[in-house]
């Protein structure tokens, strides 16, 4: 059971421990609720000062340091496990990039009065069943996590019974006073006790299960290790948002459901991390199929579906460990020599007495120059080595002759059954005449 004291630092009369992984709004929740506070009251008790929009704010993803420093003063918690707590300080390690934003954390939608709305959680109603309290951990806002680490079940971003957000915080409004004090395992519309549902026989893919744990631990350590060697995990979980883009497109969407080995739909538009949990798995299972075994798997669904390195390279270079595989397997472009490889060669041809013109120096970089027209006549020169004739030129003008000779008898011919043609009709012209 969860023990409880009184604080001597804030006027609230009961204070719970932060538990093992938990977020802080299912802490805050947890707090208003014991006691007997809205959620609101609970922030303007905290804050010292009255507030009344954060019951429609995204309390784990909260930019202000405000709350959570008041949270740690009220409640004699270390301020860095109250930071670990919520969003705002795992979103470095969620990327690769400088300011990654809020990828890979889901997101609420909002309405135009700027309500919380959506899918902006998820639950496994199996750990909601084990637990003493009920409570909702952070890593379930991560949008790479589907199914759960400890039971191995697919996770839920909706009410089974009613098939509403699992929005637990929305409880502390529009109902009576007692029901508000209900454990956060309850449905905020139908009321629905969710732990009922924790013994479902669903099994979660083996595979996204595998990538999820290596990501989790990755999170924890600050590497993911793979038999290729150790990626940190920001360069990794950048990578990974890489191939989802890719598997989203017209070309990538083949591959991805050859790898899946079920089709897969994408809504047009709308951020993965704003996917229902369906949708994502099934991108997901795309994608753990493709690390099991990288990167044998994925370069022969790649080649299969005919995949460029164009599509994994929009906008910007890939990070290093996918960017190696479309170096050596995917890239079909062609070599571009550089100006110093340029001035290399012109050096060389002229200290050997060829005249380096723009089309010269081409031809000797292996670059694509004009061909010469077929009409055009050229000196004859020595044989060359590996030709059908021994002067090309000779064979060229026969070419010539042959052709037109050919065509000056297909038109005689044409013209000569001219008059047994009718006024209007056309005739066609023989290709193969005898």
């Amino acid at each position: 059971m969860t023990s409880r004291r009184r604080s001597k630092a804030s006027s609230l009369g009961t204070v719970l421990p932060l538990l093992p992984g938990e977020s802080i709004t299912s802490w805050f929740v947890r707090l208003a609720r014991v006691n007997a506070f809205s959620l609101h009251e609970l922030a303007s008790t905290l804050l010292g000062y009255s507030t009344h929009s954060v019951t429609g704010l995204d309390l784990d993803a909260l930019p202000s340091t405000a709350l959570p420093v008041a949270l740690a003063r009220g409640s004699d918690v270390p301020i860095e496990d109250v930071y670990l707590a919520g969003l705002a300080s795992w979103q470095t390690l969620l990327s690769g990039e400088p300011s990654p934003g809020r990828r890979w954390i889901l997101a609420p939608s909002r309405t135009p009065g700027k309500a919380r709305k959506g899918r902006w959680t998820q639950a496994c109603f199996a750990c909601l069943a084990d637990d003493g309290v009920p409570y909702f951990r952070l890593y379930w806002r991560f949008a790479f996590i589907t199914e759960c680490p400890v039971h191995r079940l697919p996770l839920h971003d909706v009410c089974p019974h009613c098939g509403n957000p699992l929005d637990f915080p929305q409880m502390d409004r529009g109902f009576p006073r007692p029901q508000r004090y209900w454990a956060l395992s309850r449905c905020p519309q139908c009321c629905v006790d969710w732990r009922l549902f924790g013994q479902r026989t669903s099994r979660g893919d083996p595979r996204v299960g595998h990538l999820q744990r290596d990501l989790l631990k990755g999170l924890a350590s600050r590497w993911v290790y793979h038999r290729t060697g150790a990626i940190w995990v920001g360069v990794m979980l950048d990578g990974l948002f890489r191939l989802l883009r890719c598997f989203r497109t017209g070309e990538g969407r083949k591959v991805a459901e050859r790898l899946a080995g079920s089709s897969i739909r994408s809504p047009s538009g709308e951020p993965f991390e704003r996917w229902s949990i369906e949708h994502r798995r099934a991108l997901l299972r795309a994608v753990a199929a493709a690390w099991f075994d990288w990167p044998r798997t994925f370069v022969d669904a790649a080649r299969r579906e005919g995949l460029t390195a164009t599509v994994l390279r929009e906008k910007s270079p890939p990070p290093w460990w996918l960017e190696r595989v479309v170096i050596d397997h995917l890239d079909r472009s062609w070599y571009a020599p550089s100006s110093d490889e340029a001035a290399s060669a012109g050096e060389v041809l002229s200290r050997h007495g060829v005249s380096v013109t723009p089309w010269v120096l081409r031809e000797w970089l292996g670059c694509y120059v004009p061909k010469p027209k077929l009409g055009g006549r050229q000196e004859i020169g020595a044989p060359q080595q590996l030709a059908l004739w021994p002067r090309q030129n000779a064979a060229r003008d026969d070419l010539r002759r042959a052709f037109v000779s050919r065509l000056v008898i297909t038109l005689r011919r044409y013209c000569a059954g001219a008059k047994q043609r009718p006024g209007n009709t056309y005739a066609q012209l023989p290709l193969n005449p005898h």
